[in-house]
């Protein structure tokens, strides 16, 4: 909720009226809030695999261990002895075996930081991605949906590993104007597997949005 307000604040301040917002995962969830809850005016608006639990998830505590996101999340591995060491361990790895070339590069070069002794380390840091989730249970987002009227595209990857706690169906259900998109052969990490064809469908849908740019 925090960042939601930040995300508002940054908008009125820069002087950024009806907004054209794309947002991934958690990013998602927070445009949704800065829409509903501090009334951000977007145009339109587009959601890679929001985050929205199941409205349990929201109604009782819960520890890091409990939490489907953030007990992966606090186990990152966060150091590595230089660049090339971090591509190796980047492609033995499941999660990222699909990630576009250029978007593995982009994420060690904008996604990591030098140490003091010229390792790397993520710049999200494991604890504050997993405090990042623990968060956004704190603020039951369901009841604040209905309120977003903007046209909303939520894109959900074909072989998500969410589907067992995110209802993307349902999230497009309770929006009172929304589409839904299945893009084939990806995952939860869509903009990263498929970066062309994610582009391709950020442009098609907000140039049919109402007065597009």
């Amino acid at each position: 909720m925090t960042i939601a307000g930040d995300i508002f604040s940054f908008c009125e301040k820069n002087h950024i009226e009806n907004p054209y917002l794309v947002g991934h995962s958690m990013g998602g969830t927070i445009l949704t809030l800065a829409v509903a809850r501090y009334g951000l005016n977007a145009k339109a608006m587009i959601l890679i695999e929001p985050i929205f639990l199941q409205p349990d998830f929201y109604i009782y505590k819960m520890s890091v261990d409990d939490h489907p996101l953030a007990s992966k999340a606090i186990k990152r591995t966060n150091s590595w002895g230089n660049a090339a060491e971090a591509m190796a361990y980047l492609k033995s790895k499941a999660l990222f075996e699909k990630w576009d070339e250029e978007m593995l590069q982009l994420y060690i070069d904008y996604g990591m930081k030098e140490g003091a002794d010229g390792d790397l380390h993520l710049l999200c840091s494991p604890g504050t991605e997993a405090a990042l989730f623990m968060g956004g249970i704190q603020s039951d987002p369901w009841p604040l949906i209905p309120t977003v009227t903007c046209p909303v595209l939520v894109v959900e990857g074909e072989e998500s590993d969410n589907t067992s706690f995110v209802d993307q169906k349902k999230v497009v259900s309770v929006f009172p104007s929304a589409s839904h998109k299945v893009v084939t052969g990806a995952g939860h990490l869509i903009p990263m597997e498929k970066p062309g064809e994610i582009t391709a469908i950020i442009r098609e849908f907000f140039h049919s949005a109402p007065d597009n740019l």
